[in-house]
């Protein structure tokens, strides 16, 4: 019962901001979160834990697509960084994912529109805003519904570059459109690494 409890959250944790990463490197990051105001801990008047685990790809220049593992569910995404204006990134980063709880489902497509910008030589911010549909599937004999709803969410987002480690602090808001249903509040933190694309031979000698 506390396993399904637990798959009944999709993440809302947004985990990256609008820099893609470089051509043929990897990055990997882990993130805990805590959900207010979703169906479960409305139930339950507790905030939700939530945990991810996201794996990225620079395919292009200011391309990249990554997936990421949560708790029931999981969703995939592909990042294009558009412009650049001063000290201002912009990207779009189109997202289908969903989860499964035995008789509870749901899939969800997400528009992320994000803005980042340096705060100093550690520090950057992000700004975001994600359009969703939901669709939401409930398989209780003998009720069958299919549940459409409309999302937008903000973020915002700071991380610190380290020595090894970027460190991410985030807060997603997300409010249905549709109904009148309390605002969901995520607050996150996570962790990630990027590994480089090893250095040819030939690079090395020059």
């Amino acid at each position: 019962m506390v396993i399904w409890l637990l798959q009944a959250c999709t993440s809302l944790h947004s985990l990256q901001g609008a820099k893609t990463i470089e051509p043929e490197t990897w990055e990997v990051a882990l993130g805990a979160s805590l959900q207010q105001n979703n169906t479960l801990s409305l139930a339950t008047t507790f905030p939700v834990p939530q945990s991810v685990l996201s794996v990225r790809y620079g395919w292009k220049p200011h391309l990249d697509v990554g997936t990421q593992v949560y708790f029931g569910g999981g969703l995939i995404d592909v990042r294009y960084q558009f412009a650049q204006m001063g000290d201002w990134y912009f990207a779009v980063a189109p997202t289908i994912g969903g989860l499964y709880a035995g008789v509870y489902g749901n899939v969800d497509f997400r528009l992320p529109l994000r803005a980042q910008t340096d705060l100093n030589d550690k520090w950057s911010m992000t700004l975001g805003v994600t359009p969703m549909t939901q669709q939401t599937l409930i398989r209780v004999e003998p009720m069958q519904e299919t549940l459409v709803n409309s999302h937008l969410g903000t973020t915002l987002r700071l991380e610190r570059q380290g020595k090894r480690v970027r460190w991410g602090f985030t807060t997603d808001v997300v409010g249905n459109m549709g109904r009148a249903a309390p605002i969901s509040l995520n607050y996150g933190m996570d962790m990630s690494w990027v590994r480089q694309k090893k250095t040819t031979q030939t690079e090395q000698t020059d």
